[in-house]
């Protein structure tokens, strides 16, 4: 048995901010916008997950689809 926690993702890149919503299997719902970045689009999409898992500090991130 385990206890660790699992969470989905949904990403909106728009030009201007890159909107990120983390759903943990608890029930808690995280939410965060923040710049976008045009030149690399997943450097956004990166410092989004850094920013939201602040309070989670989730351990590992095990799949990610871009």
């Amino acid at each position: 048995m385990t206890d660790e926690k699992r969470y989905r993702v949904g990403v909106d890149i728009g030009g201007t901010f890159t909107d990120i919503v983390v759903w943990g299997d608890d029930g808690g719902v995280y939410t965060k916008k923040t710049p976008s970045t045009p030149a690399d689009y997943s450097h956004g999409i990166i410092l989004s997950l850094i920013h939201i898992s602040e309070p989670t500090r989730p351990r590992l991130i095990s799949y990610a689809v871009f």
